[in-house]
């Protein structure tokens, strides 16, 4: 007896969880209105696929790197239109970011949920197809969370977060909003579509014009301090155009994508996306994705 007392208002407070008992810690309802707007995105994920059969039961089985990084705007009524630069395996969309259409739909007012669906092609090259997401919003619609529902590809799956981008920031975005310095950090998904244990972190100092010089830290697979120097263009629609390149590393250029949003104090970022040579062709960057971070601010 003395254990069901002790045990009760516990039993109490977790069968009060499962029966979702509303709390006083609960987010408030949201509305088509409240989420309407911008959003800078990242999502990261894998396709699976299966080779041939190994003896005697297992299966050869290759999984290849999904990174999804953009924006969309979502209207009052429901529609929804963006684009993004994309990696899956050894392809990506390259430079120039890649359309999307789609709606929100589903929208739980009480639990925040909703279902984005759009179409479109994630892997360059392949027919547009129907995708939805599950998303939760969090903070009155500032930010959400998302997880894959379908997609052409029955063994693909990505999570994913997103950041509303201020309505009076959209169209007034630019370099100055970065000015004085930023903080990279990157995790590289594969060389050529294979896997790749390497990370690097840079510190920059950054101009009012977005040009930086600053150092990377960068593991791959040995540990080495790098000078660079490069640019953070950030465009009107706080899309972020961006190129670095080393001394040590003389020629080569790489390029990359992404977006700023909490008016520069953040954003996300794939790069390199591409990277080039002196005589302006083209090699197979190792992808990484990327989070900046304002540091004057």
């Amino acid at each position: 007896m003395t254990a069901n007392r002790v045990w009760g208002p516990a039993m109490a407070v977790s069968l009060a969880m499962l029966l979702n008992v509303p709390t006083a810690g609960a987010q408030a309802a949201c509305t088509m209105a409240q989420i309407a707007g911008t959003y800078a995105f990242e999502s990261h994920g894998s396709i699976t696929s299966a080779l041939q059969p190994v003896a005697p039961i297992d299966w050869s089985m290759v999984s290849r790197p999904f990174i999804f990084v953009g924006s969309f705007t979502v209207d009052a009524d429901g529609p929804m239109a963006g684009e993004g630069w994309v990696i899956l395996g050894r392809i990506s969309s390259g430079l120039v970011a890649r359309p999307f259409v789609g709606q929100l739909v589903e929208l739980d007012q009480t639990t925040c949920t909703a279902v984005l669906e759009w179409v479109g092609s994630p892997a360059p090259g392949a027919p547009a197809g129907l995708h939805r997401e599950r998303l939760v919003f969090v903070y009155s619609g500032r930010e959400f969370r998302s997880m894959l529902k379908q997609s052409p590809s029955g063994t693909m799956a990505w999570t994913g977060r997103g950041h509303r981008i201020a309505s009076t920031a959209v169209g007034t975005c630019g370099p100055h909003l970065l000015k004085g310095g930023a903080l990279i950090q990157c995790e590289a998904i594969g060389a050529a579509g294979t896997s790749a244990s390497a990370a690097s972190m840079s510190m920059l100092t950054v101009a009012g014009d977005g040009s930086f010089t600053g150092l990377s830290f960068v593991k791959d697979p040995t540990y080495s301090e790098l000078p660079v120097e490069g640019a953070l263009d950030v465009q009107p629609n706080c899309a972020v155009e961006a190129w670095l390149q080393s001394p040590s590393l003389p020629g080569l250029v790489n390029h990359g994508r992404g977006m700023v949003f909490e008016t520069g104090k953040r954003g996300f970022l794939i790069m390199p996306l591409e990277s080039t040579l002196p005589d302006s062709s083209t090699v197979r960057p190792v992808f990484a994705r990327c989070d900046l971070l304002s540091t004057a601010r």
